[in-house]
């Protein structure tokens, strides 16, 4: 399941960053097709973040097995842990919202969905950092010994 952690965080960190921009779109446009569009492209990010956040628990426990210091994957695994969460509350908010508030809800829950990419882009940097600086979950080359994770 570790293995698939790296698969899996790519497609919420897309739907997060585009579906306020379909949703606004159709919000401007008042196409009901784009703003349907939008609320699945949502809905689709908090279920794949779901994914993520267990293979990302998978990936945290294999990495402590190979000896890497649960601090260091810390900041990283707070952070992801509560993006399912913070996605599922601004989906509620968007489902929700635009029937009670009509417009101005729609527009509030699109300015939440906004406010989410700065815990977004923080969870993806930390990712990048634990691969890119750290070798965490990188196989090692042949050179090294080849075939084993470090």
């Amino acid at each position: 399941m570790d293995t698939l952690h790296p698969l899996a965080i790519h497609m919420p960190l897309a739907l997060i960053f585009l579906w306020p921009l379909v949703d606004g779109l159709g919000l401007k446009l008042d196409s009901p097709h784009l703003k349907r569009l939008g609320l699945a492209m949502l809905g689709g990010a908090a279920l794949f973040a779901l994914f993520a956040t267990v293979t990302g628990q998978a990936a945290f426990d294999e990495a402590v097995r190979q000896g890497v210091d649960p601090k260091l994957l810390r900041t990283h695994t707070e952070n992801a842990d509560l993006m399912p969460w913070v996605l599922l509350a601004v989906l509620a908010a968007r489902a929700w919202l635009p029937r009670k508030l009509s417009h101005r809800g729609h527009a509030l829950a699109l300015l939440l969905g906004l406010l989410v990419w700065p815990l977004a882009l923080g969870v993806g940097k930390s990712g990048g950092a634990l691969v890119y600086e750290h070798g965490v979950g990188v196989w090692k080359t042949a050179i090294d010994g080849g075939g084993a994770k470090r």
